[in-house]
């Protein structure tokens, strides 16, 4: 069997297997396996958690499949990938495969029966949207990840929390398999992103068999992966709107610049921001609790008739902001406790993005 595709190309994908896997020493993770039918050549590689098979713009004379470890360069204009019984050459270099073997996916072509579907970069910037949250632990088994979930109003959710947060976005999808009886649950991890931001498919249809996850693009690029989660119901832990203290809205620009010149607390992990009020005044005031420097900005909304005073970890407000268009305006609606408060985060008139943060004591 003869392969020959640009090297450029070669080279695209052996940099992004490597520095995918640079943490993993498996020689399965640290591969690129091709397999032609004869007429058409694609490509798989892994993590051992994600496999990813893609068409790959080549020349092939006959079927067949070959694997290279991702240490093998190709100089010139051209990556010829030649297959003898006892041999595998990479322009004209033998290459070396003790240890390796072809990648071969958890799941069979014919077993895709996809429930879902939506735009790639929607489901790109949802996960943006909810990463932050998540929670940084790889061996907590319960919100280790993301979960995907399809609603009857054709639309997927995607959560994710690491307890002291809540991020969830909807995007618009259409619903394969409507009248399923069960809806489609997917969970996923930071690799997912990864993977998705080098497809090149305008849609992505999403399904599930037995304990493999996948999702497959409309140019034939498939991901699959094997992460499940005992995920908590979220539903419980949203507050009542009519216990709301007051509802806030701010310029998420202004807001997010103030955050910035409060100055960064050394040698820790929170940042400790107390968020005040005074009656009849239109100004929120921020000040952090370790430097003591303040600022303030400018309310839309109707002055408070009391006194709000209330502490947040502004860091976890930084990474909520980051994903959040400059030129809107935040509603953050404020629940007061006894000695914190929890404070919801949308943006006003658009009801796809919510937040939902726990406050500091105070």
């Amino acid at each position: 069997m003869q392969i020959k595709l640009s090297s450029t190309e070669y080279e695209r994908l052996r940099n992004f297997v490597a520095q995918w896997n640079k943490r993993h020493i498996l020689p399965a993770t640290r591969s690129l396996t091709f397999a032609s039918d004869g007429k058409k050549v694609r490509v798989r590689f892994t993590n051992m958690q994600y496999w990813v098979e893609r068409p790959v713009s080549a020349t092939v004379d006959k079927k067949g499949v070959c694997y290279i470890p991702t240490t093998y360069t190709a100089a010139g204009t051209v990556a010829t990938i030649v297959k003898h019984k006892d041999a595998i050459l990479l322009n004209d270099v033998p290459v070396n495969t003790e240890g390796y073997e072809p990648v071969a996916l958890p799941i069979s072509i014919d077993k895709l029966q996809p429930q879902v579907r939506c735009y790639r970069t929607d489901l790109i910037h949802a996960l943006r949207f909810v990463l932050p949250a998540m929670c940084k632990d790889s061996n907590d088994q319960r919100i280790y990840g993301v979960r995907i979930r399809a609603t009857e109003s054709q639309q997927l959710l995607l959560e994710a929390t690491d307890t002291h947060r809540l991020h969830r976005k909807w995007i618009p999808a259409k619903l394969l398999v409507p009248d399923s009886e069960h809806p489609l649950t997917l969970y996923a991890t930071p690799d997912l992103l990864v993977l998705l931001q080098q497809l090149t498919g305008t849609t992505v249809s999403l399904g599930i068999h037995e304990n493999t996850a996948y999702l497959i693009s409309d140019r034939n690029e498939l991901i699959c992966w094997q992460h499940e989660l005992a995920f908590p119901n979220t539903e419980r832990v949203i507050p009542d709107p009519q216990r709301a203290t007051m509802t806030l809205r701010v310029s998420t620009h202004a807001l997010r610049n103030a955050i910035k010149t409060l100055g960064r607390p050394k040698n820790t992990r929170t940042a400790k921001t107390y968020m005040e009020l005074q009656p009849d005044t239109t100004q929120l005031t921020l000040t952090c609790a370790e430097t003591q420097q303040s600022q303030r900005v400018m309310l839309y909304s109707e002055p408070p008739a009391e006194h709000i005073l209330f502490a947040i970890d502004r860091y976890l407000v930084e990474q909520l902001l980051q994903e959040i268009p400059s030129h809107t305006t935040l509603e953050i609606t404020v629940y007061q406790r006894s000695d914190y408060a929890l404070t919801e985060w949308r943006i006003y008139g658009n009801n796809t993005c919510y937040a939902l943060i726990s406050g500091m004591t105070i």
